[in-house]
């Protein structure tokens, strides 16, 4: 069966100086350079959104290993910072009794997890503290988050 799931995935975190909540929308106006779907496909989508106008559709089809995986070094920085929150808004289209595995590591290792439920319809968010809310803790050398489809 073929699955869509649209992804806005924000990146919060506190400034260590000021203590002031910073957020970065990372999928408005183009899928990032930095991101790839190994069996899947990732796309711009106008149906479903929630900041702006359009999404990240991820479009997997269910037992195939689908990943979204995305390389950034921002990932480095929450390490340093207790406070540091994994933000992401989820629609799904059909419920499911399975899960999305997010992993935050680097190309040998991961440093920090999180199973994501796709029993809904709608929207979902998840507000997920790296060294409080995630299996692991969060390494300095970590730029590789991997999204793992059911």
């Amino acid at each position: 069966m073929s699955r869509l799931l649209y992804l806005i995935l924000l990146i919060c975190w506190q400034s260590v100086s000021t203590y002031a909540q910073m957020q970065t929308d990372i999928c408005e106006g183009k899928v990032p350079s930095d991101w790839r779907s190994i069996n899947g496909n990732i796309s711009l989508s106008d149906t479903h959104f929630k900041i702006g106008k359009q999404s990240i559709k991820w479009d997997w089809t269910a037992g195939s290993k689908s990943i979204i995986k995305v390389e950034n070094d921002a990932f480095k920085a929450v390490a340093q910072n207790p406070r540091s929150t994994f933000v992401v808004w989820v629609y799904n289209e059909v419920p499911l009794t399975d899960k999305l595995v997010f992993t935050f590591g680097d190309a040998n290792q991961t440093a920090c997890s999180f199973e994501f439920n796709l029993n809904f319809k709608g929207w979902r968010t998840a507000w997920v503290m790296y060294n409080r809310d995630m299996v692991g803790k969060p390494a300095v050398a970590m730029n590789t988050m991997q999204i793992q489809a059911p």
